[in-house]
């Protein structure tokens, strides 16, 4: 195992056994409102996964907030400039999905392979249009809905 596995491990197993009152809040890491939104991507990747209990993989995409265009629901108070947010399309029903938002990016970009275009992802900015979805069957902890956050439309900025 690497050093920099390693001591991301024992970075958790440290906050695991310690007090709950420890554990760092995600910094700006926030749920999107719908509306549209120049985002940066830091990161995409292949990640392992489970659905319903059996192995699965996802693509993982973390984005920063360059600027908010457009709030669908104009009286929120639109989220902070470089606040964080994370989209997983996840199975083959997730690469469907990506492809389909992602379909303008993919012409401009002309990856060889869905590998290729996960790697020129990272750094670009796209104008994306964010949409919510209540799951009708999942309820958190505390009585709230579960809502999906996705990107339904994405283009190359610029």
């Amino acid at each position: 195992m690497s050093d920099a596995k390693l001591s991301n491990v024992d970075a958790f197993d440290a906050l695991l056994n310690g007090a709950i009152a420890d554990i760092p809040e995600e910094a700006g890491l926030i749920n999107l409102y719908a509306g549209q939104y120049l985002l940066k991507i830091l990161t995409a990747e292949v990640k392992d996964v489970e659905t319903k209990g059996a192995p699965d993989r996802a693509i993982a995409i973390m984005t920063e907030v360059v600027e908010v265009q457009n709030l669908k629901d104009e009286s929120l108070v639109p989220q902070d400039v470089g606040s964080k947010a994370y989209f997983s399309f996840r199975g083959a029903q997730g690469l469907s999905k990506l492809v389909k938002a992602f379909g303008d990016v993919i012409k401009d970009l002309e990856p060889v392979s869905t590998a290729d275009f996960i790697e020129k992802l990272r750094g670009l900015e796209i104008l994306a249009s964010i949409s919510n979805q209540k799951d009708k069957t999942k309820v958190r902890d505390d009585g709230t809905a579960v809502v999906y956050v996705n990107i339904d439309m994405a283009v190359l900025a610029g």
